[in-house]
Formats: C-alpha cells, sequence, structure tokens
C-alpha cells in the first residue's frame, strides 16, 4: 500500500539553494582531472541549471559536453563525482524538483494534466514522468496532487476558523 500522508517537509522542493548547488572552487586532483577544466564545467553546469536547460527534451550528455566545452566523458566524470550520481539520474532529479517547486508554490499548475506537465519538465511521456516521480516520492504524480491539495484545503479551512 502507497503512503499518500504526504506533508511539505516530507519533500524536498527545489529552491535556488538546492541540493545541487557547486563549489565555488572545485578541487578537481582527486578525480584525476585539469582543475581548470572542472572549475570551468561546473560553472556551466550551473548556468545549465539557473537557466532551467534541463527542461529541453532533446538535453543529452552530448549536447550537455557540447555546452561545457569538454567530451561526454569527462562530463560524466564529473557529474558523478560532484553530483554523486549519473547523468541521466541528474537530470530527472532536476526536472522532478522543477515540478514539486511548481506545484508547491504555484497553484495554477496543479490543474494541468499530468501529460501537460510532463512534457512542459522535459519528459518524453506522461509514463516516464509518472515512474520517475513514483520512484523518488513513493506516490504517484496523482495521489501526490490529490493529498496535496487537500491538505491545502484544510489548511485554509483552519486560518479562516481563526
Amino acid at each position: 500500500m502507497i503512503n499518500t500522508n504526504i506533508d511539505k517537509t516530507d519533500i524536498e522542493i527545489a529552491s535556488d539553494s538546492d541540493t545541487h548547488d557547486i563549489p565555488a572552487f572545485a578541487e578537481a586532483d582527486d578525480i584525476d582531472l585539469n582543475p581548470k577544466l572542472v572549475d570551468n564545467v561546473l560553472k556551466e553546469l550551473e548556468l545549465f541549471e539557473k537557466n532551467k536547460d534541463f527542461l529541453k527534451k532533446r538535453v543529452s550528455l552530448e549536447s550537455l559536453s557540447l555546452q561545457c566545452g569538454t567530451n561526454t566523458a569527462y562530463l560524466s566524470k564529473i557529474i558523478n563525482h560532484y553530483k554523486k550520481q549519473n547523468f541521466k539520474a541528474y537530470v530527472n532529479d532536476l526536472r522532478l524538483h522543477y515540478v514539486m517547486n511548481l506545484w508547491t508554490n504555484h497553484k495554477k499548475s496543479r490543474k494541468y494534466s499530468i501529460q501537460d506537465i510532463a512534457g512542459k519538465s522535459g519528459f518524453s511521456n506522461a509514463q516516464s514522468f509518472s515512474k520517475k516521480f513514483q520512484e523518488k516520492f513513493g506516490v504517484s504524480p496523482s495521489s501526490f496532487l490529490k493529498q496535496f491539495n487537500s491538505n491545502m484545503e484544510l489548511e485554509n479551512e483552519v486560518r479562516n476558523e481563526s
């Protein structure tokens, strides 16, 4: 049975100071790459996150490596080391955090279909989005929204009674 009793503290919410923060000056010697290259790639990854380029459906390790001015092997090594996950997991996490931020901070977005949200967040289809969401948060997107909206209604009722 899936636990749908979720409150805001159970969910990591994306923000400007997200878990994907990048160190100002990387210590690249422990991954055996040129420190200037590593710093440059980390700065490009910061821009990638800030500009929300992860929302593009066609983002790939190859396209991002070109943007970062390196090859796919080095980019993969840097992401694995500094983000503690592989490229696909990194991009999916950014997308899922974006959706969670959207839903928690923009009431209107909760009315969009799962298909629309999947497309707007860079996933190729609703099934892929729902599967990754379920894996990350332990509940389906529709169950999360239902519970979240219910919790918000209760909060509003309590405020109105005060």
